[in-house]
C-alpha cells in the first residue's frame, strides 16, 4: 500500500526539518519540502501529494494563502495551514482559501497526527460526494435530453411516413424520367428513418425480451467479433484480454442489446488506440475485465437509486489517446461524438447509455488526455420472478415486408373490407390510397369515436381494422380493448410510431413501426387477412 504524501512549505529550516521527521516518523512520505509560495504551487504539481502542510507567513512575493489558493483551485488538494499567528485578520484572509484546519506553532505530534487524518478523512468524503453528485446531474440530464431526443423522433417519425407514403405513391405513377429522383429521395428516406429509430430507442422503457444471460460467454463473442473488426480496420494490431471469473450470476437481459453495447465500447476503445501517433511506442491495448461487485444499502451510488445487492461490474480500459473533461461531459449524449462527423451519426455511446439504463445500471467513464479511458458498467442481478411476473412478455408478431416486390404484384391485392381508423388527416388518406390501389373496400373513421361507431354497425362485415393513433394522449391500448369488446374475434393491425417493445399493445394481431414502404404495409395487410 503506497504512503500518504504530505508536503511542507515552511520558510524556517529547522522548523521545516523538525516537521519533515514527525511526519515520516509516524509513516507518511514527504516528497518535497519548500520555503515560498511559488516553489510550492509548482511542487504541488509534480509531486502531486495528498496533502500540503502551510505556513502562512513565507518568503517571497506570495504568501501561504495565496498559495494555498492556487493549489486548491488547480489541484484539488486539502491544505492545512501552520501558523503562530492566530489575529482575526490574518484567520479571515485564511479563510478564502477553503482550508481544512489550522495548526497553531508550537504544536504537539498527536495534534498534528490526528489533525492529517481528519483532513484525510474529510477530503476523500467531499471527493466521493462531489462524484455522486455529478453522477446523479448526469443522470438526470441524461433522462431530460431522452425526453426531449425521444418528443423529437416521435414527431419526426410521423412525419416521414407522411413523406415515405407519398414516396411510394408518386413512384407508382411516375415516369422513367422522375422515377431516379424519386428513388433518391426514397433513399434518403429510409436513411432519415433508420435515425429516427435510433433516436427512438434512445428513450424507451422497455426494448426487446429478456432472458438469462451469460456474460463470460457474451464477452467472448464480443472480443471475438471486435477481433476480427479491428483486423480489418486498423494498420495497427491491437490486443484485446478478457479477464473473467469461470462462474458468474447470469444476468436477465436482452442478449443482442447487451452485445451491442459492449461491441460498442470495445469499438470507442480501438477508435481511441487508433489516433495515437505512428511513433508511439506503447502497446495498444483493450483490458476488459467481469467481476461481482456488492452494494449495501447504505454505501450505493447516488445515479442508481435501486443499486442494492449484487452487481455485474465490466470494466473496458484502453491506453488510447483519452479525453479531457470537457469532452466526458457529453460523451453519452446524442449526437456528441468523438469520431470523424461524416462517418458518425453520433448515436453509438448515447445508444450504450441507453441500453444500461433500461437494464437498471449505470456506466461511469475515468480519463485523462494522452492516458486513456476507463469504462465501468454495473448491471444488477436479477431474480427472474422477483415480481412475479415472466420475462418474457406475450407479444403480438412484427410482420414486416423485406423484399422487393413490385407494387402492382398481384399478391398484394385483395377485395377484403378493411376499417381505417386514423386520427391525422394526411396520414389516413395515404394509407386509404393505399389500400383502395389494391382494390380493398376502405372504411374511413376520422377519429376514434367515428371509427368505433362505424365498426359498431359493420363488425359483421369488416375483415380487418388499421389503427394508426399519433395523437398524444390517446391510448391506443383503450381503442384496442373497445373493439375487442365489440368483436373478440377481429383482426387489428398497429401502425405506430412508438418502438414495438416499448408497448405492450396488447390485443393487435400485428405491429408495424412507422414509418414503413407501401409493400411492407401492403404485405402485412394481406398476411393477416391470409391468416
Amino acid at each position: 500500500m503506497a504512503k500518504t504524501k504530505i508536503m511542507v512549505v515552511e520558510d524556517e529550516a529547522i522548523v521545516a526539518l523538525d516537521i519533515q521527521s514527525k511526519l515520516e516518523g509516524k509513516g507518511y512520505e514527504v516528497p518535497a519540502v519548500v520555503s515560498s509560495g511559488e516553489e510550492a504551487v509548482q511542487k504541488a504539481g509534480e509531486t502531486q501529494p495528498d496533502m500540503v502542510l502551510m505556513d502562512i507567513q513565507l518568503e517571497g512575493e506570495m504568501d501561504g494563502v495565496e498559495a494555498a489558493a492556487q493549489i486548491r483551485s488547480n489541484f484539488e488538494i486539502p491544505v492545512v495551514y501552520l501558523t503562530a499567528f492566530s489575529d482575526e485578520k490574518t484567520l479571515q484572509r485564511a479563510k478564502i482559501s477553503e482550508p481544512f484546519g489550522y495548526l497553531l506553532k508550537p504544536f504537539e505530534e498527536k495534534k498534528l497526527h490526528a489533525t492529517i487524518e481528519i483532513t484525510l478523512y474529510k477530503h476523500q468524503i467531499e471527493k466521493e460526494k462531489a462524484h455522486l453528485e455529478a453522477q446523479l446531474h448526469q443522470a438526470h440530464k441524461m433522462e431530460a435530453i431522452g425526453r426531449l431526443t425521444a418528443g423529437i423522433a416521435f414527431n419526426f417519425t410521423n412525419m416521414l411516413q407522411g413523406i415515405q407514403g407519398n414516396l411510394d405513391l408518386a413512384l407508382m405513377d411516375a415516369p422513367d424520367s422522375i422515377k431516379p429522383f424519386l428513388d433518391s429521395a426514397d433513399f434518403d428516406a429510409q436513411r432519415a428513418a433508420q435515425l429516427v429509430r435510433q433516436l427512438m430507442l434512445f428513450y424507451q422503457e422497455e426494448r426487446g425480451e429478456k432472458e438469462a444471460v451469460q456474460l463470460a460467454d457474451l464477452a467472448t463473442e464480443v472480443i471475438d467479433t471486435c477481433r476480427q473488426v479491428f483486423a480489418r480496420k486498423y494498420p495497427r494490431k491491437i490486443g484485446i484480454d478478457l479477464q473473467c471469473p469461470p462462474t458468474l450470476p447470469s444476468l436477465q437481459g436482452d442478449p443482442s442489446q447487451l452485445r451491442q453495447c459492449l461491441t460498442g465500447l470495445c469499438t470507442h476503445a480501438g477508435d481511441a488506440i487508433a489516433k495515437l501517433p505512428p511513433d508511439d511506442a506503447r502497446l495498444p491495448r483493450i483490458a476488459i475485465s467481469v467481476e461481482t461487485v456488492h452494494f449495501s444499502d447504505t454505501a450505493r451510488p447516488a445515479i442508481a437509486t435501486e443499486a442494492q445487492g449484487e452487481h455485474i461490474c465490466i470494466r473496458i480500459t484502453d491506453n488510447g489517446i483519452g479525453m479531457d473533461e470537457e469532452t466526458q461531459q457529453h460523451l453519452f449524449e446524442p449526437f456528441s461524438t468523438t469520431q470523424d462527423p461524416e462517418r458518425s451519426t453520433g448515436l453509438g455511446l448515447a445508444m450504450v447509455y441507453a441500453i444500461i439504463r433500461e437494464h437498471r445500471g449505470w456506466i461511469e467513464c475515468e480519463s485523462q488526455p494522452e492516458s486513456g479511458s476507463i469504462f465501468s458498467v454495473f448491471l444488477p442481478v436479477e431474480d427472474p420472478e422477483a415480481n412475479g411476473e415472466s420475462v418474457a412478455e406475450d407479444k403480438p408478431p412484427e410482420l414486416v415486408g423485406g423484399d422487393d416486390s413490385p407494387f402492382s404484384s398481384e399478391a398484394l391485392r385483395g377485395t377484403e373490407k378493411v376499417l381505417l381508423i386514423a386520427d391525422v388527416d394526411r396520414y389516413r388518406n395515404i394509407l386509404a390510397e393505399m389500400l383502395e390501389r389494391h382494390d380493398y373496400e376502405v372504411l374511413v373513421g376520422l377519429d376514434v369515436r367515428d371509427g368505433l361507431n362505424i365498426f359498431q354497425f359493420e363488425k359483421e362485415t369488416v375483415d380487418l381494422v388499421v389503427l394508426d393513433l399519433s395523437t398524444p394522449g390517446i391510448s391506443g391500448q383503450d381503442v384496442l380493448n373497445q373493439l375487442h369488446a365489440l368483436a373478440p374475434e377481429v383482426r387489428i393491425l398497429v401502425a405506430t410510431g412508438y418502438s414495438i417493445d416499448s408497448t405492450p399493445w396488447q390485443g393487435a394481431s400485428a405491429i408495424l413501426n412507422k414509418p414503413f414502404k407501401t409493400r411492407q404495409f401492403l404485405r402485412t395487410v394481406r398476411s393477416l387477412l391470409a391468416g
